[in-house]
């Protein structure tokens, strides 16, 4: 097997493994559980109600703010780390297509050179 055979046998593993995560994070969505806890207790209520603290006067204090801040972009980055895990995993997809065929092209190619 060649030098190249091999690059590509590791792309077509890391596409599987990306892909694997996505799919991961497909079932945990699809979850009761995990939609009641993250999805709506800690994306939608524990998001709003960061929010509404911040305009309460109780909380205006700059160490209070910034905490504040904090959390919404914690809620905000694990949110966007789901997202990205479907966007990456369906991007793998194709690539792992696209890997396939050529891996399959070239295997013909050095059948053919012996």
């Amino acid at each position: 097997m060649s030098e190249q055979v091999r690059n590509i046998d590791l792309e077509i593993e890391e596409a599987k493994s990306a892909i694997s995560l996505m799919e991961a994070v497909e079932r945990l969505s699809k979850n009761r559980d995990f939609k009641r806890v993250i999805e709506n207790g800690f994306f939608r209520d524990e998001a709003s109600r960061v929010a509404l603290l911040k305009a309460d006067f109780q909380m205006s204090g700059e160490n209070h703010q910034k905490v504040l801040n904090n959390r919404l972009t914690g809620i905000g980055e694990c949110h966007q780390y789901l997202c990205n895990i479907t966007t990456l995993g369906l991007m793998a997809q194709k690539a792992l297509n696209e890997a396939e065929d050529v891996r399959d092209e070239v295997l013909a190619e050095e059948l053919l050179a012996e």
